[in-house]
């Protein structure tokens, strides 16, 4: 258990600084699909993009990531149902402006 402890703790600092967190309430406001990308508009946008964007886009989701399918059904529900994203995670590094979009890891859907 210890070791177990140990290794996860030496894990953590690294995704820590792998992934860019921002908390304060925003909505789906539009989800573009193409053949080589997903995209997603926030209202307002990420701090992240500085305010800029990627023709009206500030993030993307990853078409290699396993946990793809999820992440569009729960954006396509936040969209539907009109739900709050509280918090979301990006890849830092990343930026928005034409061509360039943040890589969307993860999110929180909140509640009314």
């Amino acid at each position: 258990m210890k070791t177990l402890i140990v290794v996860i703790g030496l894990f953590l600092p690294f995704y820590a600084y792998s992934a860019t967190y921002e908390g304060g309430e925003r909505t789906v406001s539009s989800i573009r699909f193409s053949e080589d990308y997903i995209k997603i508009r926030f209202s307002p946008a990420p701090q992240g993009c500085e305010g800029n964007d990627d023709y009206r886009m500030h993030v993307h989701i990853d078409q290699n990531a396993e946990n793809k399918d999820e992440l569009i059904s729960a954006l396509l529900a936040a969209y539907a149902a009109k739900l709050k994203v509280a918090h979301i995670w990006y890849e830092e590094g990343g930026s928005c402006g034409p061509g360039s979009t943040l890589k969307l890891t993860a999110f929180e859907l909140k509640q009314e």
